[in-house]
């Protein structure tokens, strides 16, 4: 009765677990440890197969099962599978039907989709004027939605302070009446909300469509969401075909959710996707630097956690500026994850570089900037993504060196409204990557001995990346 009444179903099942499963029957163990040989063979014995058994040839155990499938029971799976196969429709009139749905939206992926040579004017913001990122975040997602009918969009309960409401009402929230909407409710649940929205972007879609998708919290609760996030990085890593891009939107970042008290505030979350291979931490300064930002992560299709402010921040002002006497570069160079925001002035005075991520930091600084060069000739970095700065590092040394020069690393101060080691790498020897030896890459499954090869962690692998390191 349930299967065919047009509403989601569960099924029950009342199991016993490890079914069979020796002394182990029955328990919690039965999940995740393995019998000792013996009585490992003893059950597959009990079980009806009459495998060799031969401690470490498990392969040959494996066989032994395949030579007990009769040809009866090999057409019966074929059959079944043919079966399935006659309840597939062809893609081209998956594709039709698809269309016919969405009609009127454009039928186009994020991939398709490119930054315009001169950005419309919602997605301009002015400068000097005080506005928050999240109000970047909301017109960019807006108008994203009105170029692809494949952009899924959510936040919890706290949609309204984290703006995701202009995009969601383009084409509105899911519900049973409106099940083509492409905003999603998901109430306080944000491991629910990355396991659905991650999963999602990884479902190739007739006529190779691809989704993405934007779900958001507070930044300190984006820790909730990091397992379902590990998952779906550990899938792009292992299936190219498949590979899903979705943005993680830290809303309220750094100490500024102020009233709320520490429980809310943003200041280690990033600490954990910094770590996370395969998605990077954009932390953009303003909301200028927001728009190019995520334009950029479109184009590069790979998973992003995306730090957003609350309060209005200072949209700074680019080109030269005749009261600071220097120039700034547009907000485009936050891209490559760092640029310099004030050259020094080279007046002979002590020499300090700082290396600031965090617009309000930026603003205070700035405000304090004629103070310290009284006694300083300061050279201020911008930061925006270390992890993008350390690939334009391997991309374009010759310019990030124009960044950030070996021997501006001996007189650098960095500053970050979080977690301090989010600036480590502008601060740590010119050599650092190479000297830190460490795995960077989802590994695969098998015995210690396999894995530890496969990381390059066994001992000939660690001897070579020693030898390396010293060169």
């Amino acid at each position: 009765q349930g299967f065919n009444n047009k509403r989601p179903v569960a099924v029950i099942c009342h199991t016993i677990k490890g079914k069979y499963y020796g002394k182990l029957e029955n328990s919690a163990d039965s999940h995740g440890s393995p019998l000792p040989h013996n009585e490992y063979v003893e059950v597959m014995k009990k079980l009806g197969f009459d495998i060799p058994g031969v401690d470490g040839e498990q392969i040959k155990d494996i066989e032994a099962v395949l030579n007990y499938l009769t040809q009866e029971d090999i057409d019966y799976l074929l059959s079944r599978m043919e079966e399935g196969k006659k309840k597939l429709k062809d893609e081209e009139e998956l594709k039709k039907q698809m269309e016919r749905a969405l009609k009127n939206r454009p039928m186009v992926d994020y991939k398709s989709i490119k930054r315009p040579e001169v950005l419309p004017q919602e997605l301009v913001f002015e400068e000097g004027k005080p506005i928050a990122t999240r109000k970047a975040t909301e017109a960019f997602f807006k108008w994203l939605m009105c170029k692809t009918a494949f952009f899924y969009i959510g936040a919890g309960d706290l949609m309204k302070s984290i703006l995701t409401g202009a995009a969601e009402s383009v084409y509105g929230v899911i519900n049973a009446k409106n099940p083509l909407g492409r905003g999603i409710r998901f109430g306080i649940a944000e491991q629910n909300m990355a396991m659905m929205s991650a999963a999602l972007t990884q479902d190739v879609l007739p006529g190779g469509f691809q989704a993405m998708s934007v779900f958001s919290t507070y930044g300190v609760f984006t820790s909730i969401m990091s397992n379902a996030v590990r998952m779906a990085l550990i899938t792009n890593a292992t299936n190219s075909l498949c590979k899903g891009f979705f943005i993680v939107m830290a809303a309220h970042d750094g100490p500024e959710t102020g009233e709320d008290g520490p429980t809310h505030h943003g200041l280690f979350w990033m600490s954990l996707y910094t770590a996370y291979p395969g998605i990077k931490v954009y932390k953009p300064l303003d909301a200028n630097e927001t728009i190019e930002m995520l334009f950029y992560a479109l184009e590069k299709g790979e998973p992003i956690a995306l730090s957003v402010m609350r309060p209005n921040t200072p949209v700074f002002q680019r080109g030269f500026l005749k009261d600071l006497g220097f120039s700034v570069p547009e907000a485009r160079e936050a891209v490559n994850g760092a640029y310099v925001f004030k050259p020094f002035f080279e007046d002979g005075k002590k020499k300090v570089v700082l290396a600031i991520s965090g617009g309000q930091v930026l603003a205070n600084v700035l405000e304090i900037l004629p103070e310290l060069q009284k006694d300083y000739d300061i050279k201020i970095i911008a930061v925006t993504s270390p992890e993008l700065f350390e690939e334009l590092r391997e991309k374009d040394p010759e310019k990030a060196k124009s960044i950030l020069s070996d021997e501006d690393r001996e007189r650098i101060i960095t500053l970050h409204n979080g977690w301090p080691g989010f600036l480590y790498p502008f601060i740590l020897p010119k050599d650092y990557s190479k000297r830190a030896i460490g795995i960077t890459k989802f590994l695969k499954s098998g015995p210690p001995v396999e894995v530890y090869k496969v990381a390059e962690f066994d001992p000939e692998g660690l001897k070579n990346k020693i030898k390396k390191a010293i060169g």
